[in-house]
């Protein structure tokens, strides 16, 4: 994999064209947030690198990058299109595509609210938040030598028995493998 990193938006764009509004197929903000932690946990864990050049946060609903909530924020809780941020679209090289490609094949499926519960149930999410209230509205960065040390750990440990079925997802998706 090369060593580019990208914005947060630029990544997003990739991602929102991937969902199938003709099939019904929805995401908000907060999901696509998901969906980039699970892309930076999967690159830091497989390819030993960060892949989005931005401090990621843990705020009270979930994993946040700034620039993307300050692109997208207006939106609220309502679906995007995959218009929203075509301004940012770039191409990716093969290994960073087959990245979001296979992240958006392991999660894409689950809601929002499905993501937000198993990412809270991993242990980087709960460093970042140890010791405050769940409603707290501190926007504390996440530690990446954490999540990076975490995923490496349950991608090599992917066909474990002790997996179960609110982390299987985690457990079991293995970007990059085909790499």
């Amino acid at each position: 994999m090369t060593q580019t990193r990208y914005t947060a938006p630029q990544l997003a764009a990739y991602l929102l064209n991937k969902v199938n509004h003709a099939a019904g197929e929805t995401i908000n903000l907060m999901k696509l947030g998901a969906l980039l932690y699970y892309a930076e946990a999967w690159s830091l864990a497989v390819f030993d690198r960060e892949l989005i050049d931005e401090e990621l946060q843990a705020w009270d609903h979930g994993p946040v990058f700034p620039s993307l909530w300050a692109r997208l924020s207006s939106k609220g809780w309502n679906n995007l299109g995959a218009d929203e941020l075509a301004d940012c679209a770039i191409q990716f090289d093969d290994d960073t595509r087959g990245l979001l490609d296979d992240v958006w094949q392991a999660y894409g499926e689950f809601s929002q609210a499905e993501l937000g519960k198993m990412i809270k149930q991993d242990d980087p999410w709960k460093t970042a938040r140890r010791g405050l209230p769940a409603w707290d509205l501190t926007k504390r960065p996440m530690n990446k030598a954490g999540m990076a040390q975490f995923y490496k750990a349950a991608f090599e440990a992917a066909d474990a028995p002790h997996a179960t079925q609110a982390n299987a997802p985690a457990r079991t998706a293995q970007p990059g493998r085909s790499y």
